[in-house]
């Protein structure tokens, strides 16, 4: 297991070379469709030359930005002012989700995003909220459409190196102009709530998203009957398992691959981040790390998904081997759709935005009741532009 330390250099090689693609192949496209700022990823990838670099850069533009906002604010420019905490609260975002221990940098980071997106929040934008679990609670955000409720809404699950924060974007939200309210969590071991203490295990992940349903039905503004859930790499897993253990789902979108079944292979194949990035979300090391991983599968759950269902993922997602993904849709007992999009890799950086209005879309009608025409049906999309 510690023999990953030894292989940082490997990849600090890379991203001296290659730059921050080298790290996740096409993210920059899904970090600008998620909100990012293109000038922000820009600047900041350019000056990251090693992986502990990255974190250094990305606090550096967090700060300057957090400038410019109280500029902005103190000249009476409220607009550019909430642009400016957007972009701080993304930046310090991505800075502390590279610490994978509760450091007081950590934590001062993750203070840091909530000062700055919580000049964000407001009626008709987005509001936070404390979700109860076990005794304690874990924190979420709740967007809500404008106008009259209730709303169909939906449980988001950012992927392990995302933040509630992240997804989705204030501005252009994918999911509130389309009529859906969206809560999105910081799961366990995720963001804020791995600062507090809250730990992943192989069953608390589906268990927190089915308590934030629970608040989501508990809601004036919700319609406890139109539930649905998204899932974003990890997220998708957990979606999943949401989907085989929650019958108050209506509708569920497994969104890029969220490695399904053999999970052992974060460890002992993927970038050195994913390996630190576990321990530090499970509290675990050596083998109790890998028995924790080998019990988060979906094996044995697939039948018991009989609402509708949709997977999403690239023809060639490098953690989520199309055969992987294949053999779920496949034992899913409910009515059920697989998009592929060919040639893309685990981000879906090429195609984000088509594919987030397709799935935020094909959510949205089955939570308002329009049915699958054809179940089981496995369409694989070329969505390359020309160049």
């Amino acid at each position: 297991m510690e023999m990953k330390a030894d292989q940082r250099w490997i990849m600090d090689r890379f991203v001296r070379s290659v730059g921050m693609d080298a790290l996740r192949p096409g993210v920059i496209g899904t970090w600008l469709e998620l909100g990012f700022d293109y000038n922000d990823l820009q600047k900041t990838t350019a000056r990251v030359t090693s992986q502990a670099t990255f974190v250094e850069e990305w606090a550096r533009t967090g700060r300057m930005l957090e400038v410019l906002a109280n500029e902005a604010e103190a000249a009476g420019h409220a607009v550019s002012g909430m642009d400016y905490r957007l972009r701080s609260s993304f930046a310090f975002g991505t800075a502390h989700r590279r610490i994978f221990a509760a450091t007081a940098q950590k934590v001062d980071y993750v203070e840091a995003v909530r000062r700055n997106y919580d000049k964000v929040l407001g009626p008709g934008l987005v509001r936070r909220v404390e979700i109860p679990f076990g005794g304690t609670t874990f924190p979420g955000l709740l967007h809500l459409p404008s106008g009259a409720g209730p709303f169909p809404a939906v449980v988001v699950l950012p992927g392990m190196d995302m933040i509630k924060e992240f997804i989705p974007d204030p501005r252009r939200n994918v999911f509130t102009r389309r009529g859906l309210a969206a809560l999105t969590i910081d799961g366990p071991g995720q963001g804020e709530s791995n600062v507090r203490g809250l730990r992943l295990t192989p069953t608390n992940g589906e268990e927190a998203a089915s308590a934030a349903i629970d608040l989501l039905v508990s809601h004036p503004a919700i319609d406890p009957g139109r539930i649905g859930a998204f899932g974003m790499s990890l997220g998708s897993y957990t979606a999943a398992r949401l989907a085989a253990t929650e019958p108050r789902l209506r509708g569920t979108v497994s969104f890029e691959g969220g490695i399904f079944y053999d999970k052992v292979r974060w460890v002992t194949e993927a970038e050195p981040h994913f390996f630190y990035n576990l321990r530090y979300m499970t509290g675990l090391d050596g083998e109790e790390l890998f028995a924790a991983l080998r019990a988060m599968t979906m094996m044995g759950y697939e039948p018991s998904i009989r609402a509708p269902y949709l997977l999403m993922q690239s023809t060639h997602d490098e953690l989520t081997p199309l055969e992987e993904a294949q053999r779920l849709f496949d034992a899913v007992a409910g009515p059920k759709e697989m998009i592929l999009y060919s040639g893309e890799t685990h981000v879906l950086g090429g195609v984000i935005a088509e594919a987030l209005a397709e799935a935020v879309d094909w959510l949205a009608d089955r939570l308002a009741g329009v049915a699958i025409v054809t179940d089981g049906r496995v369409r694989v999309l070329e969505r390359r532009w020309p160049v």
